[in-house]
């Protein structure tokens, strides 16, 4: 038997659909906060040096700006062709292929023996 009188529980559902419409309850992960909006704003802002590769300059208004600029920096991030050069020079690169040969070939021999006693224990099983 309820404690409640039916006309109570229709009033307390009525209190609940009230407060559901209001406003939904809205979880909140501690560990992952609901990120701000992104604002462009103008400074501070990185210039970058058109001679060397990776030199930038962080300016801090716009009268630091037009200085960089007169200073023969840019605003463009200049692109520098990437040579593509061996990793190694060619005597350390016969020394690694030598190395590389030696490893293959205890690979082989290994694998080689494995097969052997394969074969050696399925023959010696029938």
């Amino acid at each position: 038997m309820s404690q409640f009188t039916p006309e109570e529980v229709e009033r307390m559902r009525k209190i609940v659909m009230e407060a559901d419409q209001q406003k939904p309850v809205e979880t909140i992960d501690l560990n992952n906060p609901k990120p701000k909006p992104y604002r462009f704003q103008k400074f501070p802002k990185m210039v970058y040096a058109l001679d060397e590769a990776g030199k930038h300059l962080l300016v801090k208004s716009e009268e630091e700006l037009e200085d960089a600029i007169a200073g023969g920096w840019s605003e463009e991030a200049p692109v520098f062709e990437v040579v593509d050069e061996p990793y190694l020079s060619p005597a350390l690169q016969r020394e690694a292929d030598a190395k590389q040969a030696e490893i293959d070939a205890i690979k082989k021999a290994r694998a080689e023996r494995m097969a052997a006693a394969r074969a050696a224990k399925a023959a010696k099983a029938s």
